[in-house]
């Protein structure tokens, strides 16, 4: 019998706080400084009924960061990446692993077209490998095996990871399900020894990727032994992180997130994560951590709007402020940030505020990664003068425009992303003499550091950030006019409340010309 807790926890609500300090009190090790709400007590009291001190409970979260701070702060529990999770499910099923081999998949793929060296592939058979190398990541995501893969199933991942193809869906058929059949091949099982210990001795090694720390459990099943699972950021949950959580030996499970900030679909996250936690489990209770303590009152009332009590202010939160102004009033200073649902606009508010002499960071290093990486495919790594590139884009948007029309699945994101991309490029182009300084401005702003500057992000990439004051440039623009689907409606919206939750003090919202709207 597999019993679930998913609390519903809003932005700001004090989520790690809740449960840190309930897993606590099951263990009799907190003395609390502050008086717990009705919701955190409602939690508190599901975890004591399923708990004793004497469990092991396994809290994880998504990246090493947040991690971290939980191995500071948990008294009871032990805190890990579901990826590491994922190697201890290996281990302790007696496979033997070293560290991540980020080349794995480029080698199978020698293997399969027969070469020794990656320098002995053709210039196509490498468009086909940057394709592999992604597709299999999707692949594994979504624990697909090589008898689930066609050369439309690859098309489907393709568009709904909005990932462009180098060379095609049918070119990459088959050495995808080649890279995993022969990647997740088990090591020929031995006469299993006993050491001196009594512990079974593991099996040979096995080569593994980072993805393969989900896929390989998730796909095979392996199971451990624990009392409780708590998952952190529940809302991103992909299927091959629930499938490799759910299929543990563990009676009791706690899903801690929000399903107003799943946004991350495009990356492979599921739209309807709750669901299907849901029916994974077969019993299941829903619990409220409503009141947040980031937002000011007025903020608050402006995600009301959207997502009505799923939201609540704290008697302590500041009043908060609404302000509405013209982009050409705006005048943003060092420690403010601004967001916005496409990435286009961030790129001419760069070009302005670093002219002004302003530092300032556009927010997400892999998304200046991939504008390079579209360049450089574009012109064939060569330089060309701006308006060369201008057409090269333009070309290449509607052919990717023209190509997603004709397929039935539903490709609004994917349209989306592709006129952004363009649209960035063509910004910037329009500021440079060259496609080299285009590349240079881009690798420039995109840099991700730490040093106070103004940040420009999207709003995807704000999403666990805040500032006291925050511009949401355009909110006209959301939900875009492409979203056409249930489903695409309600990540927009969902985008709309991460913007606004980003703000402590004050959210201004940033009027632009009509003229100027960007699709």
């Amino acid at each position: 019998m597999k019993r679930a807790l998913i609390v519903n926890a809003t932005a700001g609500s004090g989520k790690t706080t809740t449960i840190v300090d309930g897993l606590s009190m099951v263990a009799g090790k907190k003395q609390l400084k502050y008086k717990p709400s009705e919701e955190q007590l409602a939690i508190w009291n599901w975890l004591k009924a399923e708990l004793t001190s004497e469990d092991e409970v396994v809290v994880c979260a998504f990246s090493n960061a947040i991690a971290t701070e939980l191995k500071e702060r948990l008294t009871f529990g032990t805190a890990t990446t579901i990826h590491s999770l994922g190697c201890r499910i290996m281990r302790e099923n007696g496979i033997r692993i070293g560290r991540p081999d980020t080349w794995k998949t480029a080698n199978l793929y020698q293997q399969f077209c027969q070469v020794k060296s990656v320098k002995e592939l053709s210039k196509a058979q490498r468009a086909i490998l940057d394709d592999v190398r992604e597709l299999v990541k999707y692949c594994k995501d979504a624990v697909l095996t090589e008898d689930d893969i066609t050369e439309s199933s690859l098309a489907g991942l393709a568009i709904d990871n909005e990932y462009t193809f180098n060379s095609s869906a049918s070119a990459c058929e088959l050495p995808v399900k080649y890279v995993l059949e022969e990647g997740s091949t088990l090591p020929v099982r031995e006469e299993r020894r006993v050491s001196a210990f009594g512990k079974a001795k593991p099996v040979k090694g096995m080569e593994i990727d980072f993805d393969d720390m989900i896929y390989l459990p998730a796909r095979y099943g392996w199971k451990i032994k624990a009392d409780c699972i708590v998952v952190d950021e529940a809302q991103d949950l992909s299927a091959g992180k629930l499938q490799l959580i759910a299929n543990q030996d563990c009676t009791s499970f706690v899903f801690v997130g929000d399903p107003n900030q799943a946004i991350f679909a495009f990356a492979g996250a599921q739209t309807d994560s709750f669901s299907k936690i849901a029916e994974a489990m077969d019993e299941v209770e829903v619990l409220p951590l409503s009141y947040t303590y980031r937002c000011g009152k007025a903020i608050v009332a402006e995600a009301q709007k959207i997502v009505g009590d799923a939201i609540n202010a704290g008697s302590t939160n500041p009043e908060g402020e609404i302000a509405y102004l013209d982009e050409a009033d705006m005048d943003l200073q060092q420690g403010d940030m601004l967001v916005s649902r496409v990435n286009a606009p961030l790129m001419s508010l760069a070009w302005k505020l670093v002219k002004a002499g302003k530092p300032c960071q556009v927010v997400g290093r892999s998304i200046g990664a991939g504008l390079v990486k579209l360049i450089n495919k574009l012109t064939d790594k060569q330089e060309v003068d701006s308006v060369t590139l201008c057409q090269l884009l333009e070309d290449w948007r509607d052919q990717q425009i023209k190509l997603l029309q004709t397929k039935k699945y539903d490709t609004e994101s994917r349209q989306i992303a592709i006129g952004d991309q363009a649209d960035c490029i063509t910004t910037v182009a329009t500021n440079c003499k060259t496609s080299g300084e285009v590349v240079s401005f881009i690798q420039q702003i995109f840099n991700d550091s730490d040093v106070k500057s103004i940040r420009l992000s999207s709003i995807h990439r704000a999403k666990g950030l805040e500032a006291d004051n925050v511009y949401f440039f355009n909110p006209k623009n959301v939900p875009h006019v492409l979203a056409k689907t249930a489903e695409a409606k309600k990540q927009e919206w969902n985008l709309k409340f991460v913007a606004i939750t980003r703000a402590i003090h004050k959210l201004v919202y940033v009027r632009i010309p009509e003229k100027e709207v960007e699709v």
